[in-house]
Formats: C-alpha cells, sequence, structure tokens
C-alpha cells in the first residue's frame, strides 16, 4: 500500500468520526429538545376537578350560587398563575339534590373523565349517592354544604368544609327550649339524608333538655302540599315547628300554617335560607328562623361576588369557594399529579378562608362549628340578634 493511499485512508476515517460524532450531537440536542417539550406540556396540563352540584331542580339556586363563587375562585387561582403554573379544568355535573342523578354525575366524572378530585355533592343526598364509589377508586373528594352526620364514617377519601348536622340539630333543640320556651315540639323533615339527620339529633337533644316530641313527620323534597302534616302537628298539642327542610317545603309549611290560623313559631335548618321561602309564602313567611353555620366573609369578597352575579352569597357559595381554594393550596404544597399525597397532606393541613379557620379531624369532618340564626324580616332574610 502507497503512502498516499494510507494517508486518504486515514482521512476518510476522520471524516466519518466526525460525522457521527455530529450526528450524535444532533440527536442529543433533539432529545433535549424533546424532553423540554414534554416538560412543557406535563407543565400546561389542566388539573381536572369535578363538580357536582343541583343545578337544576328545586335546590338549583343554592347550587348555581356555589358554582359561581367556584368560578370565581378558578379565575382568581388562574391570575395567581395556576397551580405551580398548570390550569384548573372544572367539569361540572347536576347532582339534582337527587341519589340516583348523583350516583351517575360521580360515576361519570371518576369512569368517564377520570378525575382525582371532585367538589360536592351539594345536598348529602347527593354525596352519600358516590362517596362509596370515590373511596373505592381513590378519588379526593370535597363536599362544601353536605351535613349528614352519617357522613363522618363516608371513608379516609372524603372531607367536608361544613360541619356535620350533629352539631345543628343539638343548636335547634337548644335555641327552641331555651330561647323560645318550647315544650312540646313538632317536626316536618325532608325524606333525605339530610333531614333525618338533622332530625334525629334534634329529637335526641330536645327530649334530653326535658322537652317533648309530640309528632314527627316527613315530607318529600318536591312535595309543596304539608296540610296532612300541619294538620297531625297541630293535633298533637305542638307549641313549636322545628322544620329542616328545604326552601320549596318550608314555604308550603309556613304558607298554609297561615290558613290553618295556627300561629306557632317555626325554626328551620340552613336548607331553607333562600328567598325561594318570601317569594313563594309572601308575608306567610314573616318571623320565620332559619339557623345557619355563622361564616363572616370580607367585604371585599362579598362585594366581588354580587359585582359578579348580582345577588348576596347563599348557602354554600363561600364554602364551595373554600373547597376548592384549600384543595389548590395544597396542591400547590405537594403537587397534584399524586392524589394520595395531596389526601395525606390535607389531613393535617390548617387554611385560613373566607368561611374561617378550616382544619378537619380523623374523620375529614371540619373542626368546631358555630350557627347564626336568621330571621325574615320586611320580606328578606336577616340575621337576628340572640
Amino acid at each position: 500500500k502507497s503512502p498516499l493511499e494510507g494517508e486518504v485512508g486515514t482521512m476518510k476515517t476522520k471524516h466519518i468520526k466526525h460525522i457521527i460524532m455530529l450526528c450524535l450531537l444532533v440527536a442529543v440536542l433533539a432529545l433535549a429538545g424533546c424532553g423540554a417539550e414534554i416538560k412543557e406540556k406535563q407543565v400546561n396540563t389542566p388539573i381536572k376537578v369535578g363538580v357536582v352540584l343541583p343545578l337544576t331542580g328545586q335546590v338549583a339556586d343554592l347550587g348555581l350560587s356555589v358554582k359561581e363563587a367556584i368560578e370565581m375562585a378558578v379565575e382568581e387561582i388562574h391570575a395567581e398563575g395556576g397551580v405551580n403554573g398548570r390550569p384548573i379544568q372544572l367539569i361540572f355535573e347536576d347532582g339534582m339534590c337527587d341519589p340516583k342523578t348523583a350516583s351517575n354525575a360521580g360515576n361519570k366524572l371518576i369512569n368517564a373523565d377520570k378525575v382525582k378530585y371532585i367538589i360536592g355533592g351539594f345536598c348529602s343526598a347527593e354525596t352519600s349517592a358516590f362517596v362509596p364509589v370515590s373511596n373505592e377508586q381513590h378519588v379526593l373528594q370535597i363536599s362544601p354544604t353536605s351535613s349528614a352526620p352519617a357522613l363522618s364514617q363516608a371513608g379516609p377519601w372524603f372531607f367536608r368544609v361544613y360541619p356535620s348536622d350533629a352539631y345543628q340539630g343539638v343548636f335547634g333543640a337548644e335555641y327552641a327550649y331555651n330561647k323560645l320556651g318550647a315544650r312540646k315540639a313538632g317536626v316536618i323533615y325532608v325524606l333525605d339524608d339530610w333531614g333525618t339527620g338533622i332530625k334525629d339529633t334534634f329529637v335526641k337533644r330536645f327530649k334530653e333538655l326535658g322537652g317533648e316530641v309530640v309528632a314527627v313527620e316527613g315530607i318529600n323534597k318536591d312535595d309543596n302540599d304539608a296540610r296532612t302534616q300541619l294538620t297531625k302537628l297541630k293535633s298533637a298539642g305542638a307549641d313549636f315547628i322545628y322544620m329542616p327542610t328545604f326552601a320549596g317545603n318550608a314555604a308550603a309549611v309556613l304558607k298554609q300554617r297561615k290558613e290553618l290560623g295556627w300561629n306557632v313559631k317555626v325554626l328551620g335548618g340552613d336548607g331553607a335560607i333562600d328567598e325561594t321561602v318570601v317569594k313563594i309564602a309572601g308575608d306567610a313567611s314573616e318571623g320565620f328562623m332559619a339557623s345557619g353555620v355563622d361564616t363572616n366573609p370580607s367585604a371585599e369578597v362579598k362585594q366581588k361576588f354580587k359585582q359578579r352575579t348580582g345577588y348576596d352569597f347563599k348557602l354554600g357559595s363561600d364554602h364551595g369557594y373554600d373547597a376548592l381554594k384549600i384543595l389548590v393550596h395544597v396542591m400547590k404544597k405537594v403537587g397534584a399529579d399524586d392524589n394520595d399525597k395531596v389526601r395525606r397532606e390535607l389531613e393535617k393541613t390548617t387554611y385560613n378562608g373566607i368561611t374561617g379557620t378550616i382544619k378537619f379531624d380523623e374523620n375529614g369532618d371540619v373542626v368546631g362549628a358555630k350557627y347564626k340564626l336568621r330571621v325574615v324580616k320586611n320580606g328578606k332574610f336577616e340575621m337576628m340578634d340572640e
């Protein structure tokens, strides 16, 4: 082999090595770019949050108000940069305050939309319908307003920012006995998880205080005729009516009580704190009292909500806002992809929301409960001085 041939061979080898090195460099740069693109996509991937509320039906006024509050919270979260750069994608489903409808809604969110987080339900009947599936599938569920005492045993994946009615029923009994002087109570309650739970705690505490429960009557949430129930309570000698029902039922009871000429005091629960009561019952609603959780959002937040909607916070609006805010607060600390990590962090979190300080006990129940009475005065609900 001539010297010239050897030199050419060496040059070819070097050239090939350069080409190989160049190809490797291009491949590395391409992979880096691909990795950056994947990372960028992960950063921008929306975090899906399902929401189950009564968007139609008798309780729709309240459900739609909570929807507005949650959407307001999301807008604020996005304005602050989202969850470590990631946006929230809300998927709303109508639970209609109905177990079967809510069960379908919850199953759709869990099995079709593959959400890891659900805000809801609003009514206890909604929540009870799909919370077993949430626990089974390890989907984190936070209710803004479901208050049935039985939900304290719902499971490790369930939390609520609204207190159990184990407290509200006791509050109603003590107020009726100690402040109103009631001794023979009649009860009309809505036939669902919420109404049953609050009725049971009221009856137990009222009897403990020395009172007598002379009649207990149920009513379906869509019923607008309570004459039969009222007649039984009046015949039994009730000197007071305790009425944990929703707005439509409450309006019917108040209107028909007046028609019967029965001027007895009525105390309802938080499910009846709705202007619908006044719209339907008119002046028959004057003096109607209802207990609700005592919250005091700032004037700034209340004004912002009213500018957005044209009305004040309704029952559960501020709790819906806080339910999403506390979830995002935890996500920002531990990330959103591992919802078990979010759940464990939520268990030990103390959060200052617009409804007050939120901390959960071992059952996922919010710790502490303070109630305030509202009364219908001059055609609208006002805070009542006790």
